[in-house]
């Protein structure tokens, strides 16, 4: 049973949209969501999966997420705050034994070049909600290793007591993603680089992300197109 929509958040108005949306256009929605900004390797994926639900590819084998938002579906969530990241694998060059633990007020990461941070850095990224995930790498000097990385994630949620998520489990708790990330990368984009001005409420953002995804699909049809016709011509003229 729906709710009122007295009672319902953004999160929730996507979701009910997306029920009569097709696959593809379920996985542009729930890509827009988690990363903001799709590369061309996601709108690749967005676009394989449009060919195979109109024929003209086999199936790219791409997961269609269940849950299109993920995001909380309680229009006051509980509070939430990281307790710890622990027990990684293959990720940078941190050891296994490195850990990150967060104080319930400030915690301030620091040291030389090389010490790790931007190894926990890549973890926040992926799990929390941030408009640059950067891709978590093995360690370069210990070569033909192939593990997938891995941490644990602990957080608080209310008045819950600490639970540990595994960096696959952590990468689409919903919880997590209310906690947004802020690197460089995310601060040139903001400050430095040229951006209309304007506001845009929380979750409405990924319309004219949307819109761009599917002028890009356009696009890509359009050479299909003409890649096609291009193959017609010269099976003729042989």
């Amino acid at each position: 049973m729906k709710k009122s929509a007295a009672h319902r958040n953004i999160w929730q108005e996507l979701d009910d949209w997306a029920e009569s949306f097709k696959p593809w256009q379920k996985l542009a929605l729930c890509r827009a969501v988690h990363f903001g900004s799709l590369t061309d390797s996601q709108i690749g994926e967005v676009y394989s999966v449009f060919l195979h639900n109109n024929g003209l590819a086999d199936d790219p084998q791409v997961v269609i997420p269940e849950k299109i938002t993920g995001r909380p579906m309680s229009v006051e969530p509980s509070p939430i705050r990281l307790t710890r990241i622990d027990s990684l694998q293959a990720v940078n060059a941190l050891p296994p034994t490195a850990a990150l633990t967060f104080s319930p007020g400030l915690t301030v990461v620091y040291g030389c070049n090389g010490a790790g941070k931007s190894g926990f850095a890549r973890i926040l990224s992926n799990v929390c909600f941030s408009r640059a995930r950067h891709p978590i790498r093995p360690n370069v000097y210990e070569p033909g290793q192939e593990v997938a990385p891995n941490a644990n994630i602990a957080v608080i949620s209310g008045n819950q007591g600490e639970a540990r998520l595994a960096l696959a489990q952590a990468r689409e708790d919903a919880d997590l993603k209310r906690i947004a990330v802020f690197d460089t990368s995310v601060a040139r984009s903001l400050l430095v680089d040229s951006n209309p001005l304007g506001f845009k409420p929380i979750g409405f953002d990924v319309f004219p992300e949307l819109a761009r995804i599917y002028g890009e699909i356009v696009r890509r049809l359009r050479l299909f197109g003409r890649r096609d016709k291009l193959k017609a011509d010269r099976s003729k003229e042989a």
